[in-house]
């Protein structure tokens, strides 16, 4: 009996760690819809092509909404969040330039140097795209609105004999080393003084070095 206590409350919590996730992932790309939406009610964008765009980015976070709030409404149904992932073979390369598509014109009106380095043939690897699409848009996210201007960011992707990594890093302002042992932990802020910017402080794995960030996602085949 006390080992279906300890099982329940674990599956309880993984589930309370999968929602507060999903929250936190809503209000990203609200955050996008808002800031586009306010800037052409402002009319501050003049030029029609840079108008277009802007329309484009707040339908894609829209549907990106739609999908998350679909997720919330699942997982709060369900006891085992695990159950519901949903890998399938597709084109890792694609995906991945798809991702970044998204997030090209926000790196360029920061003036980031975006390095970018991916293989161009496909390969095809099993994995739950809405739930990898979460993990790389939250470190781009991150990028873009916790680093200065100018900053220098790569994405990189390998292929070995035993495994593929994503990596994606930049030379901004990056994480205190007395943070590093705690980094990995749910909820742990990188920078104390943001703890009230509304943020669940969700990480991936992280590495600091010389104030440099490296977010890395190693999937083993």
């Amino acid at each position: 009996m006390r080992i279906k206590s300890i099982e329940k409350e674990r599956l309880e919590e993984s589930k309370k760690r999968m929602l507060a996730d999903l929250s936190h992932d809503i209000k990203t790309p609200l955050t996008t819809i808002l800031g586009y939406s306010k800037a052409l009610y402002d009319e501050i964008v003049e030029d029609e092509e840079q108008r277009r765009r802007y329309l484009k980015y707040i339908y894609d976070k829209s549907i990106r909404v739609t999908d998350l709030v679909d997720e919330l409404f699942m997982f709060s149904k369900l006891d085992n969040p695990d159950s519901q992932i949903n890998r399938l073979d597709k084109d890792l390369c694609e995906f991945l330039r798809q991702v970044i598509v998204e997030y090209y014109e926000m790196f360029s009106e920061k003036d980031m140097e975006l390095q970018i380095d991916i293989p161009d043939n496909k390969i095809i690897y099993w994995f739950d795209e809405k739930l990898l699409y979460r993990a790389i848009s939250n470190i781009l996210e991150n990028t873009i609105k916790y680093n200065p201007v100018q900053t220098n960011v790569f994405i990189r992707f390998k292929k070995s004999n035993e495994m593929i990594s994503i990596e994606i890093g930049d030379d901004g302002t990056g994480i205190h080393e007395d943070l590093a042992e705690t980094l990995f932990d749910p909820f742990v802020r990188g920078d104390k003084s943001r703890i009230n910017d509304g943020g669940t402080g969700l990480v991936l794995e992280s590495y600091t070095s010389q104030q440099t960030v490296w977010d890395e996602l190693s999937m083993f085949l």
